[in-house]
């Protein structure tokens, strides 16, 4: 593992300042302790990567190089931070709803107790059933057109299984 030495700067309200950031107090996490806007990390080149996504994300800390350089430029007004929204010239697409699969049927199709969509889910497709042979809970939602819990499979075929759907596919 390779080791580094990282110098991060402060931009922005802290640049240049003494300070200590991070966790409060010492035993609830890291604090990186800036002197004159500097903190220098020492260690892998993996950790000061982590790191530095840390330090740019919640503190506007950056490394030695063009990223600094570019957050001082913004930091200073004389570039922007971000590439400039662009005003929207066309005109927006109204949403489309996804096609029916089948136009004639109707909420008929739709089962009306959970023991009824249990009995339509399919024994040989994987994606209705759990690694442990249950249904999954979403493929009878689906079925069902509303929410339902585990509790309620449960309660409404209390041994239900893919070796009890296969079986009663038989």
């Amino acid at each position: 593992m390779a080791h580094t030495v990282t110098k991060f700067h402060l931009v922005g309200p802290y640049a240049g300042k003494t300070v200590t950031l991070g966790a409060k107090k010492k035993e609830m996490g890291r604090q990186f302790e800036f002197v004159d806007g500097v903190y220098t990390f020492s260690g892998s080149d993996k950790e000061a990567l982590s790191i530095g996504n840390y330090l740019k994300r919640c503190y506007q800390a950056y490394p030695e190089g063009p990223l600094l350089e570019a957050a001082k430029k913004a930091a200073a007004g004389d570039e922007p931070a971000a590439p400039a929204k662009q005003k929207h010239t066309q005109k927006p697409v109204e949403p489309t709803l996804p096609a029916d699969p089948d136009p004639l049927a109707d909420d008929n199709d739709k089962p009306e107790t959970v023991a009824e969509a249990l009995n339509m889910l399919d024994p040989e497709d994987d994606s209705h059933w759990t690694s442990r042979k249950l249904p999954q809970v979403d493929e009878v939602e689906k079925l069902m057109g509303r929410s339902v819990t585990r509790a309620e499979i449960e309660e409404a075929a209390p041994d239900f299984d893919r070796d009890a759907a296969k079986a009663a596919k038989e």
